[in-house]
């Protein structure tokens, strides 16, 4: 049943020149023993990307399009391998840059985008090209639909019947995530900010009048939203990633920076898609004892590249109680933080399996917006309390949680990482704990979260009003 597949190690004539490296890090799980030993989980941290854009195909079509519209020689590269290393590195769904002279753009999926989107998308990057200094993206956004415009794709009246943005400043399409795009998209709309809608309104005659004569030929553009599935296009990328992973020889959580410098591994992971990790399980049916037998925690360098891809710490399936863990190793925290860091994932994600309400609901907010919503407590708020109520019952003090989830958010601050607004939620409500326990010295248990607990001791359910009235 827990037996994993090993990976296939490749042949050195078989060694791809576009490959992604990964360090595997053994990392402690803090008060889980295992058997009289010390319990370790497999974390990953990406140490190295290589895109050799030679293996890449060109699009010579699109490329000599770009130049007649805009000016710009480009090579354009249009590659599911390389769109998956711009989504694990930058979290964009394309990337432009220049580099001896020369632009290089890798394309947007045309699969996934609607056509007008897509090229638009595509105009942004150039944008970002010509005026590389330049940080108004309205601009970039009016370049954008000129271009359009010239190339006969939209005409000012799609424009004036387009959805308007509450927001004043454009996001460029090109800085989507795969994850953003699929959610935020579907309707494969334009919006516009105000500012560009009233440009439009007032100059749209006479855009009318200067692109007549300078438009080229070219077809309506279908407006129609494609059928798409994130997670099915997050695993065909995963797929194509992880049949060029070099694996470097798995090191102990704080030898990384003393270890020698040696030659990974070609391997083909996606053997490996299905490991069970065994310190997840034993952690997970410890807390919650009989209701879990049935539950599978998959952490593998697959669920990694995956989960890294769709900008997820994790994901719960509740149809069959099987939960994916990024179980990424933060090279900036140190191996206390990043214990606690991987323990809390796992408990979060069992909490959508588990607690009542921290269960998406039907027609419930996008994961996005649950995590950023800033009034009334959403699912997410109650996975994160959930967590936090697990480590302290696993006797984590709430000190230590505390100190620990401040670190880390101050150095994903630091280092530009993604803080989404339900963390910040949580650090409140940790220190707002920490504040009770030194004064009264014992924490109350929530009504609501006592009956999910198991006694280690007695082997029964805590319960806030009668046999348990505290953690201390």
């Amino acid at each position: 049943m827990y037996k994993n597949k090993e990976p296939i190690i490749l042949s050195k004539d078989k060694m791809p020149n576009t490959y992604v490296t990964l360090d595997t890090i053994y990392t402690p799980l803090m008060s889980v023993m295992m058997q009289g030993k010390q319990a370790y989980v497999e974390a990953y941290y990406i140490d190295k990307i290589n895109v050799d854009i030679r293996d890449l195909k060109r699009k010579y079509a699109t490329e000599q399009f770009i130049y007649r519209i805009t000016g710009v020689c480009c090579f354009a590269y249009d590659s599911m391998l390389a769109r998956a290393c711009v989504c694990l590195i930058n979290r964009e769904c394309c990337y432009a840059w220049s580099e001896r002279k020369r632009n290089f753009i890798i394309l947007p999926d045309s699969d996934l985008l609607p056509d007008n989107l897509y090229w638009i998308t595509v105009f942004e990057l150039i944008y970002k090209l010509k005026y590389p200094q330049s940080n108004n993206t309205n601009k970039c956004l009016v370049y954008a639909l000129n271009c359009m415009l010239k190339a006969g794709m939209l005409t000012i009246d799609d424009y004036m019947k387009a959805d308007e943005f509450e927001s004043a400043r454009h996001e460029p399409l090109y800085t989507y995530s795969l994850h953003r795009i699929c959610m935020c998209l579907r309707d494969g709309k334009l919006r516009l900010p105000k500012s560009v809608y009233r440009y439009y309104r007032i100059f749209g005659k006479r855009l009318k009048r200067k692109y007549k004569n300078d438009r080229m030929l070219g077809g309506e553009v279908c407006h129609l939203p494609k059928d798409y599935n994130e997670y099915d296009v997050a695993e065909a990328y995963t797929d194509a990633l992880c049949e060029c992973i070099k694996l470097n020889p798995p090191v102990l959580a704080g030898c990384i920076d003393n270890r020698r410098k040696s030659k990974g591994q070609f391997a083909d992971v996606r053997q490996m898609k299905d490991n069970i990790d065994l310190a997840y399980v034993y952690t997970h049916l410890h807390i919650h004892g009989e209701p879990a037998k049935d539950c599978r925690i998959y952490s593998n360098p697959w669920a990694f590249v995956r989960n890294s891809i769709l900008q997820a710490e994790g994901m719960a399936s509740a149809s069959n109680d099987h939960i994916y863990l990024k179980s990424e190793y933060f090279a900036f925290c140190t191996v206390e933080e990043n214990s606690i860091h991987l323990m809390f994932t796992l408990f979060h994600e069992c909490g959508h399996l588990y607690h009542w309400r921290a269960k998406e609901r039907y027609n419930s907010m996008i994961t996005d917006d649950a995590h950023e919503n800033k009034c009334g407590a959403t699912y997410e708020h109650h996975a994160n309390k959930f967590a936090l109520w697990n480590l302290i019952a696993y006797g984590i003090s709430i000190e230590t949680i505390s100190r620990a989830h401040a670190n880390i958010l101050n150095k994903l601050s630091a280092t530009g990482g993604t803080v989404v607004y339900s963390y910040r939620v949580l650090l409140r409500y940790c220190r707002m704990l920490s504040y009770f326990n030194s004064k009264y010295g014992k924490l109350y248990m929530p009504m609501d979260l006592g009956y999910i607990f198991i006694n280690r001791e007695t082997g029964k359910l805590y319960k806030p009003n009668d046999e348990v009235k505290c953690v201390k």
